[in-house]
């Protein structure tokens, strides 16, 4: 009677340490994983604008009467975006937008990119 408890528990000890040691491996495997995610992202990949010795810059426009996001956008917009929408999404991003709707006299900040180094 004694030996079959002790048994029991010998089994339930070793399903415990089986099911620690596949967490361990697993938990090893996801923070290699994302290590070598953020080495690459860091190391890497280059934007465009490095590889074309572009620099990012920032400026203020104010809004005038008959101006629309997306009219900015396309008279603003680089070839380091790759299509109008990211652009647009950047710049109400920057000034904390929900939607698309602009007014007369408001200021907006607006990312160029410029291969003179200012």
């Amino acid at each position: 009677m004694i030996d079959r408890r002790y048994q029991l528990v010998i089994q339930r000890i070793i399903q415990s340490l089986t099911i620690i040691r596949h967490f361990t491996i697993f938990a090893i495997l996801a923070l290699s994983v994302c290590s070598l995610i953020g080495l690459g992202t860091l190391f890497g990949s280059s934007s465009k604008a490095s590889n074309d010795n572009s620099y990012k810059y920032y400026t203020s426009i104010e809004i005038k009467n008959g101006d629309t996001l997306w009219n900015i956008a396309s008279e603003y917009i680089t070839k380091e975006y790759a299509s109008l929408q990211e652009y647009v999404t950047e710049v109400k991003c920057l000034n904390g937008m929900q939607g698309d709707s602009i007014r007369s006299g408001q200021f907006l900040i607006i990312p160029y990119y410029s291969s003179e180094l200012k």
